[in-house]
């Protein structure tokens, strides 16, 4: 794998990516419930976050809402089953929230997105108090302390986008500038061209005519 402008190839930065994101919930897990349908819930909602990871950039806002229903279906339904995942499986929702404010350009889409995923989160509650009796399996305050934070997510993406936003501009502008400038010179050698043509060629300095010793003027004593 060969690094290419000071960036890693984009295959092998989603790999690294999936491999920080995903590992670490599957190495945490057994502490957290090593029973069978924690671990079915885990996977399938870790095989899902893969291929949403995979097209993050193309669908940010897409990717960002059916990760979140992934996570939402993941954690209520192993609460049904009377398991608990790891914490950790919020990271894949960090990721895709820095993703949407990175490369989530329609404000319309951004706008959407928040909306059904506030819509999912109302359902998922209530499902989630529908399917389980037992409060240690109902989502409560230990879900929203780990929820707060995400937004800081979505604020780093945005303010890298903005960044680079300005940086492109200012590239642009010295471009832009180097142009004018260019064109501004060239622009004056060819008025010094024309300006020469019009004068014609110099002409020759002629010799100096002297008059012979013996017509020149005497000297006054």
């Amino acid at each position: 794998m060969r690094v290419r402008d000071g960036r890693w190839p984009g295959w092998g930065a989603d790999a690294g990516l999936g491999v920080l994101t995903f590992v670490p919930a599957l190495l945490s897990q057994p502490y957290a419930d090593s029973s069978g349908p924690a671990w079915v819930s885990l996977t399938t909602y870790e095989a899902v976050g893969v291929v949403v990871l995979l097209l993050r950039r193309r669908m940010p806002a897409t990717a960002f809402v059916v990760g979140f229903g992934a996570l939402l279906a993941a954690l209520v339904g192993s609460a049904g089953e009377g398991a608990k995942l790891s914490p950790l499986v919020f990271l894949p929702l960090a990721v895709l929230l820095y993703n949407l404010g990175r490369h989530g350009v329609s404000q319309r889409r951004t706008v959407s997105a928040v909306l059904g995923v506030s819509v999912l989160s109302v359902a998922g509650l209530w499902l989630n108090r529908m399917t389980t009796d037992s409060g240690d399996f109902r989502g409560g305050l230990d879900v929203l302390a780990v929820l707060a934070p995400m937004p800081l997510a979505w604020v780093m993406g945005f303010a890298a986008r903005t960044r680079q936003e300005l940086l492109l501009a200012a590239e642009r502008r010295a471009a832009d500038a180097c142009r004018a400038q260019a064109l501004e010179a060239a622009h004056a050698t060819q008025r010094e061209r024309t300006r020469r043509r019009a004068a014609g060629p110099p002409r020759p300095a002629g010799r100096r005519h002297r008059l012979p010793r013996r017509h020149r003027p005497r000297r006054l004593r």
